[in-house]
């Protein structure tokens, strides 16, 4: 069964066991003097609640920035990344199928060019959704590319369930399958958020939560989590 509200608001992503990465704008976020950053400041570090590695900006000068009450995420935090600037983070992890990711994030204009939220850090080891230019439709790859199989996308926030697993793959907008197909086999050694695995091809967005789970989750989980997020971001 879903989660109930009460669970919803104590919602603890660790008691959901395979969860390897949890990060939450309004928690153990660093600047880079080492403290919680103010409002526009860049990001060193975006910490993992459940332990292990964390997400880190490469060089102060493509590093994300921190909004303090996004609009759009129910007046929740967020990171902040700028294409102009070529933002980007690093998570320096392997990730094996099957494994679930969840974020919570907005495109300013989804059609406006490719732009990832995430994606492997090589190219023969991806996991990745995406914004397809012309088109802004979602879209995801682990070996195969779904194409224009996926749902278009707007500029308001979403939370997007990403479920890699071969053939069984499927991607999930607000709840809603978007993509159900193979979308290939591979794992990966790390991730990088915000942009594409060179890096490049850019955010230009936010996102206010990762959840990353190296498990084959059921219904019943999923839609737990995928309820939290709704409740919390009100999207």
């Amino acid at each position: 069964m879903p989660f109930a509200p009460s669970i919803i608001a104590d919602f603890d992503a660790d008691a959901i066991a395979g969860c390897a990465l949890w990060c939450r704008a309004d928690r153990r976020v660093e600047n880079y003097s080492s403290v919680f950053p103010s409002d526009g400041d860049n990001v060193a570090e975006w910490f993992n609640l459940v332990g292990g590695v964390s997400i880190a900006s490469e060089y102060e000068a493509n590093a994300p920035s921190y909004d303090a009450s996004n609009p759009k995420f129910n007046g929740h935090p967020t990171i902040r990344f700028n294409s102009a600037s070529n933002e980007y983070m690093r998570y320096s992890d392997n990730l094996d199928q099957p494994v679930y990711y969840f974020v919570v994030c907005a495109w300013d204009s989804p059609s406006a060019a490719f732009q990832f939220v995430i994606d492997g850090d090589d190219i023969n080891n991806r996991h990745t959704f995406y914004s397809a230019i012309t088109t802004g439709r979602l879209t995801a790859y682990a070996g195969l590319n779904s194409g224009a199989a996926g749902t278009l996308l707007d500029s308001n926030a979403h939370y997007i369930t990403t479920y890699f697993n071969g053939v069984n793959s499927e991607v999930f907008l607000d709840g809603v399958s978007a993509i159900d197909m193979d979308l290939g086999s591979q794992d990966v050694l790390g991730l990088v958020i915000g942009a594409s695995y060179e890096p490049s091809l850019y955010l230009n967005g936010d996102i206010a939560e990762i959840l990353i789970y190296q498990a084959d989750l059921s219904v019943a989980e999923r839609q737990g989590i995928e309820a939290y997020l709704a409740n919390r971001y009100q999207v």
